[in-house]
């Protein structure tokens, strides 16, 4: 990820959990009373809190090592690309960071489906209405978003039987060269929206306020 991004997303983190950073700040405050107030400090107290350290450590790396493993995926899918390859990751990790914006789902899970996309189609314009197909597919059905990506990775391969009992149903007279872009287009119809619509809800929220600590996890892995 762009540093630029990483500073945005620690801003906007702040910002939007602005009320939990205080709840914490709060907690670390009663127990420097707690500790201040007591003259002994048992063995179980400092276990307990290296553990919760080591906790803290261990999220930040593991988010660290997913991003980094979705990003080496991507650029693997595009190789095929030669000297185009950097350009197209990099419009797609964009597009990937502003869904998150716009949208329940991290960047990093976006990232991982893109690749899977890249693997079959390797235009730009397809895998990029892709991904905004995947994510409104995924918010719209409950799918999870993995699966969503699997099932266009399927019609882009030529396979669209599985997605017709979401009522994406294929002609089979069309040309299979145009049979993906007929998917993309009837999904389009269909779920179009629904992502940017669905993070209005409670719970849209929710998950984006985990997405922003994720990036603060991944930033702190990172360093």
């Amino acid at each position: 990820m762009s540093k630029s991004f990483t500073v945005k997303a620690r801003l906007e983190a702040e910002d939007k959990a602005s009320s939990v950073v205080e709840k914490v700040e709060g907690r670390f405050s009663r127990l420097g009373s707690f500790l201040s107030s007591r003259f002994v400090i048992t063995l179980g107290d400092v276990t307990r809190a290296v553990k919760a350290v080591a906790g803290v450590f261990g999220d930040m790396i593991e988010a660290s090592a997913e991003a980094e493993k979705a990003n080496k995926a991507l650029d693997a899918s595009l190789a095929g690309l030669g000297s185009g390859a950097a350009a197209v990751a990099a419009g797609l990790r964009e597009q990937a960071a502003a869904l998150q914006q716009t949208t329940r789902f991290e960047d990093d899970a976006i990232v991982s489906g893109q690749a899977l996309l890249a693997i079959y189609t390797q235009n730009e314009a397809q895998l990029r209405a892709s991904t905004q197909a995947a994510v409104d597919f995924a918010a719209a059905t409950g799918t999870d978003l993995q699966s969503a990506f699997s099932l266009l990775a399927k019609a882009a391969a030529g396979s669209t039987e599985s997605l017709s009992r979401y009522g994406i149903i294929i002609d089979d007279n069309i040309p299979q060269a145009e049979k993906f872009e007929a998917v993309l287009a009837k999904m389009n119809a269909q779920f179009g929206g629904r992502a940017a619509a669905d993070v209005e809800t409670f719970s849209g929220v929710l998950a984006q306020l985990g997405n922003a600590f994720g990036e603060l996890q991944e930033s702190a892995g990172n360093a």
